[in-house]
Parts: C-alpha cells; structure tokens; sequence
C-alpha cells in the first residue's frame, strides 16, 4: 500500500516475520519522523536505516496500529486541494514530486478511455 500524505509518503507491506504487522517504509527520515510525531501515543518505535534499500527508513508496527494511523491521517482532511496543501506543510519541492505521480497516474484514465474499461 502507498499511502501519500501532506506529511509524508509510505509505502505499508506485510513484515514477513510476522503476518500480523506491517513494515512502514519512507525514503525520507523526515517522513517517517512526522508519522510518529502525530501518533506518540504507540510510544516509542525504531526506526531502522539500510540506506542500500529502495526505502532507507523503515519501522515495524502491528496492523491495527497501521490501521488507525491512516484512519487518523483521512479524518485529517482539511483541505480542498491536496498539492497545495503538500506545498504548505513539507514545501513546493515536494509538491511537484506528487505532482509527477499525479501526472503518471493520468495515464490509467486515457488508458481505460482508449480501450473503453472506464465504462
């Protein structure tokens, strides 16, 4: 699972030692810090380094505890336009890297309107 957020980008996997927890990977330190400032209530987590992984920073939690941090994240909503909102909380950079992902994802709609599955 990927999940973009205006504090950060995760990308969620089953922990292979364990079915019942999740690996939440980022490729910013600062992301993954922001994830656990919003949420001290878990306490305290490691967030371990391989900066020869695809996502350098990486923390391991049960999956209910995953769950309700995205939860929290959508019942945070407070904005009507979510590039913006990136731009203001982690700075235009970043925006227009999710803009990027954006303009990628655009594909999947021009593609259903060429082979007409949107229908």
């Amino acid at each position: 699972m990927w999940l973009f957020t205006n504090f950060g980008f995760f990308s969620a996997v089953e922990f292979r030692d364990d079915p019942r927890k999740v690996m939440v990977r980022t490729r910013s330190r600062k992301d993954i810090e922001a994830l656990l400032d919003r949420h001290q209530y878990i306490g305290p987590v490691d967030i371990s380094y391989t900066p020869t992984g695809d996502y350098p920073y990486r923390i391991v939690l049960p999956k209910p505890v995953w769950a309700q941090m995205a939860s929290d994240a959508a019942m945070s909503i407070d904005y009507d336009n979510f590039k913006s909102s990136v731009g203001a909380q982690q700075g235009w950079n970043r925006s227009y890297i999710y803009h990027d992902v954006w303009s990628a994802c655009l594909k999947i709609t021009k593609e259903e309107a060429q082979t007409g599955d949107g229908d």
